[in-house]
């Protein structure tokens, strides 16, 4: 069973989006035959905070949308296929969100959707470093979406 923790750091009301949280990150489990036995912590913060978090771990005193922080290696060790593990955070930021889903006129929560899609894949070994890697991500990252019907 899949341990979803879900803090809001933010003085904003955002319950309504926790259950597509948890279907994106149990999902993303599913399609990639992983064990679902994950545990994933996901941090909703603020512009601000993630430009704090994001020059401390990254070096980037930049704001960014989203985090993630793997607890996997991929080149060097991979997820137990039993057991309970803790497979690694993702912090992003509602701010980013809100004005991303403006940006590319698409729904709130089909902003947040993303969000979680693709930083489950990364916290799963996926990166975007190679147009190649990219092209694979973003396939599996529209996949996701688009079984949970979110759509451009």
């Amino acid at each position: 069973m899949t341990n979803i923790r879900i803090t809001n750091e933010t003085n904003q009301n955002l319950d309504d989006f926790e259950d597509l949280i948890k279907s994106i990150v149990i999902l993303a489990l599913k399609k990639e035959n992983q064990n679902e036995n994950a545990e994933v912590d996901i941090t909703i913060v603020t512009d601000e905070t993630i430009r704090e978090i994001n020059a401390k771990y990254r070096n980037k005193d930049t704001v960014t949308d989203v985090l993630s922080f793997p607890m996997f290696d991929f080149e060097t060790s991979s997820i137990p296929k039993i057991g309970i593990y803790m497979l690694g955070d993702i912090m992003f930021s509602i701010d980013a969100a809100k004005r991303q889903s403006l940006e590319y006129n698409h729904s709130l929560k089909r902003e947040i959707g993303f969000f979680i899609a693709h930083s489950m894949l990364h916290l799963l070994g996926y990166d975007h470093e190679t147009k190649e890697d990219e092209d694979i991500m973003t396939k599996k990252q529209e996949e996701i979406l688009s079984e949970i019907k979110l759509f451009r």
